[in-house]
């Protein structure tokens, strides 16, 4: 309901997917955790990180390993890091 009320809340979208993932319900969590990395606010530096981990948390448990990769190679490695 939060979502729909104020769609560019990012803890809403965030709190959603988490309940769905403690609930194991991983590839219902995935548009949860997109649209919450869409509205991470940038000046929260972790809000984009805790998301991200969930996404590729959420694709490892899905054995999605390929897209789990390339989303550490292009979004969780800084760029001077690789």
């Amino acid at each position: 309901e939060a979502t729909i009320v104020s769609p560019t809340y990012f803890p809403a979208w965030k709190n959603a997917a988490e309940i769905l993932v403690n609930n194991k319900a991983y590839a219902q969590a995935i548009p949860y955790l997109e649209k919450a990395l869409e509205t991470a606010p940038t000046k929260v530096y972790y809000a984009k990180g805790d998301a991200l981990a969930s996404y590729i948390f959420c694709l490892i448990k899905l054995s999605e390993i390929d897209r789990a990769k390339e989303l550490i190679e292009t979004q969780a490695i800084p760029e001077n890091k690789k």
